[in-house]
């Protein structure tokens, strides 16, 4: 099958690739009306930029397919910065009893692409997340490419990738563990300096590799694709379905909207609980808002809280200006992160934190407690400890020291 890529946003660079995966032609141009699309190409993909889609993984009880498709966007609804009704959700993959891994853009974006498309009279097949084109060098490796307007491109799994800035790169790569992955930079420099801060924070473990293979999207498709790799991976389903698509499925399209009408009974006794859970919901973010306002005054509030606390720890405020939950937070963060712990809860009332953490070894929680009570200005407990399921868990009381 012969493939025409083009970029959703400008300038549009676009790559024409013939049945085996060989790239015939390619170019750039500013305006999309000016691409011109051969008649021999049998699918024409849109290329997502890659700060606009997210995908993100999440267990979903269910034994088909329609159902966590309708599941997905309330089960990921915690992890979102928007509501639910203005995004756009795409089940990438799934299988019963495993993880979901779905696609988010926001509608309004989709909006923008295909008012675009049509204005320039271009149909496109799919539209896919530009990270996903970008090679893996094998699958327990990352690839890492700064694209010509100097932000950084990542995929980091067969589903996993973002593209962010370079100054949060910079934050990204020295606060991830990477256990058993190798980085693959496309830039030399940028490899050469990934190295360095990996080693100044101990992550000698990690091979860091400079892999050229370029930073245009003809670059990465000059080395062979897998040619199934974009099945049932397109944003472009649903409401957003190309109508040269919908006209072959309208037999199955007026039986799904009959079998939709008779579950319409059946999720209607849903509703009720669902507006409970939002107003829930709601009351809950508006007591992060206000606790985070509360323990860092004069800060503007982002709606990411434990992104921003994180950056606010790093930004290299003393001891001395830090406030009870700062200090303790901070103090969690640098030893949990020196012991490859991960911090899965964490509460804070009446000057007392308790963070529960999971790790490798019962041995690793007794480090991580010398580790904090060596710590001038804290008190640290271990509270309880315990195994399952190879999983090591421990509790940790910490308190700042009178």
């Amino acid at each position: 099958m012969s493939r025409f890529f083009l970029s959703l946003d400008a300038p549009h660079e676009w790559v024409f690739a013939n049945s085996k995966g060989d790239v015939v032609d390619s170019g750039s141009v500013d305006d999309l009306a000016a691409v011109k699309i051969p008649k021999q190409v049998s699918e024409v993909i849109g290329v997502a930029p890659g700060q606009s889609v997210t995908i993100r993984s999440v267990m979903v009880p269910g034994k088909r397919r329609a159902n966590i498709e309708a599941a997905l966007p309330y089960a990921l609804e915690d992890g979102l910065t928007e509501e639910v009704e203005e995004l756009h959700f795409t089940l990438l993959k799934w299988q019963p009893g495993h993880e979901a891994f779905a696609a988010i853009v926001s509608k309004s974006q989709m909006d923008i692409w295909a008012r675009r498309l049509k204005d320039a009279d271009v149909v496109l097949d799919k539209i896919v997340p530009g990270y996903m084109l970008l090679p893996l060098h094998n699958e327990l490796s990352a690839t890492i490419c700064k694209l010509p307007d100097e932000s950084i491109l990542v995929r980091n799994g067969e589903l996993s990738g973002f593209n962010v800035d370079s100054s949060f790169f910079d934050y990204w790569l020295d606060s991830e563990t990477f256990t058993d992955t190798n980085l693959s930079f496309t830039d030399l420099e940028q490899a050469r300096n990934a190295s360095q801060m990996l080693k100044s924070s101990g992550g000698d473990a990690v091979e860091v590799r400079h892999w050229d293979i370029g930073n245009r999207l003809v670059d990465w498709l000059r080395i062979k694709y897998d040619q199934n790799a974009f099945d049932g991976m397109s944003l472009l389903h649903g409401s957003y379905t190309p109508e040269h698509l919908n006209r072959s499925y309208r037999p199955l399209q007026v039986a799904f909207g009959c079998l939709l009408a008779a579950a319409v009974f059946y999720t209607a006794s849903m509703w009720r609980e669902t507006d409970q859970m939002r107003d829930r919901d709601q009351v809950v973010k508006q007591q992060i808002q206000g606790l985070f306002k509360q323990r860092f005054p004069g800060e503007p509030y982002l709606g990411r809280p434990r992104v921003q606390v994180t950056a606010l720890l790093g930004s290299g405020n003393t001891v001395s200006d830090k406030n009870d939950f700062q200090l303790l937070l901070q103090s969690i963060s640098q030893v949990a992160r020196k012991n490859k712990a991960t911090i899965e809860e964490l509460n804070f009332r009446d000057s007392a934190m308790t963070v529960l953490c999971n790790v490798d070894s019962l041995a690793v929680l007794d480090t991580i407690r010398s580790a904090l009570e060596a710590l001038p200005g804290l008190e640290a407990e271990l509270l309880s400890s315990g195994a399952r399921d190879n999983q090591v868990s421990g509790r940790f009381r910490l308190i700042r020291s009178s």
